[in-house]
């Protein structure tokens, strides 16, 4: 139920209910839920492994990061420290260092 107290709160600053925003999608509740379910464990999976690359290859976060981020973006360095929810932002930027890693390492076959 958090969940979707959540989701309801940020559809209610977009000016729709959880209700609406589902009837325009086609979605009922229980598949609505069910979706939730799925991208939160794959999103939590996904976490991991950044978090585990992240950690074995020694990296830490440097402005060069952040900055790479906020470039991403097309803000400013400020303007992405302060976009987001605390330790989001942290991670958003574990994960970009990460996937540039992994580009940067990538062996074609």
């Amino acid at each position: 139920r958090i969940k979707l107290s959540y989701q309801s709160y940020v559809l209610q600053s977009f000016g729709t209910t959880l209700e609406d925003y589902m009837a325009g999608i086609g979605m009922d509740q229980e598949t609505f839920e069910g979706e939730l379910k799925s991208y939160a464990e794959l999103a939590v999976k996904q976490q991991l492994v950044v978090d585990e690359i992240f950690n074995e290859e020694g990296m830490k976060i440097e402005e060069a990061d952040e900055q790479a981020l906020a470039d991403l973006y097309g803000v400013s360095l400020e303007e992405i420290r302060t976009a987001y929810v605390d330790g989001i932002y942290e991670q958003n930027v574990k994960t970009n260092k990460v996937l540039q890693f992994v580009l940067d390492n990538a062996v074609q076959k």
